[in-house]
C-alpha cells in the first residue's frame, strides 16, 4: 500500500468512526465556490439522508473526488463538478465515503446549510447543462492569471 492509499484508508476509518477531518481541495471541478487550498470539513452522513445539492465525497479509481449530488436513484448517486461539462460514473454505497459538512471562507468556518450554499447548489444543479461549461472554461483562467500564483 502506498502513502496515497494510507491516507485514503485512514480519511475513510476516521469518517467512519463518526469522526470528522478538514481536508484541503485539490483541482478546479467545484471552481468558483471551492477553490485550491479551501480547506472542507468532511462527516458521516448515512447513504440515504443525502440530498441534492449536498457535495460528496466518493473514490473514483484510486483517487478521492468531491463533487456536488446532482440526483438520487435506486442506483446510486449521481454527481459533476460545479465546472464540469459532464456528469461522474454512477456513484454506488461502497464507493461513498462522507458529505462535506462545512468549509473555511477565510478564516471563517460556514456550515454547509447556509441560505449563500443552498442557494448556490440550487443554480448549480438548475443550470447544470450551461454553467458547466461556461465554469470550465472560467476555472482556467483563474488558474492560468490567479490560482498557479497561489496554489505553487
Amino acid at each position: 500500500m502506498d502513502n496515497k492509499q494510507k491516507i485514503q484508508q485512514l480519511i475513510k476509518n476516521f469518517i467512519d468512526d463518526g469522526k470528522i477531518i478538514d481536508i484541503p481541495v485539490f483541482g478546479l471541478s467545484m471552481f468558483p465556490f471551492f477553490l485550491p487550498g479551501t480547506i472542507v470539513r468532511i462527516g458521516a452522513t448515512p447513504f440515504d439522508q443525502l440530498k441534492m445539492g449536498d457535495v460528496v465525497l466518493f473514490k473514483s479509481d484510486s483517487k478521492y473526488v468531491m463533487h456536488r449530488l446532482v440526483k438520487c436513484n435506486d442506483n446510486g448517486l449521481l454527481t459533476k463538478g460545479d465546472s464540469l461539462p459532464y456528469y461522474d460514473s454512477n456513484i454506488t454505497r461502497d464507493r461513498y465515503i462522507g458529505k462535506v459538512i462545512a468549509y473555511y471562507s477565510g478564516n471563517k468556518l460556514k456550515e454547509t446549510t447556509s441560505v449563500i450554499f443552498r442557494i448556490w447548489a440550487l443554480l448549480m444543479i438548475g443550470g447544470q447543462r450551461y454553467l458547466g461549461s461556461i465554469l470550465h472554461f472560467f476555472s482556467f483562467i483563474w488558474y492560468k492569471y490567479v490560482g498557479s500564483k497561489k496554489v505553487m
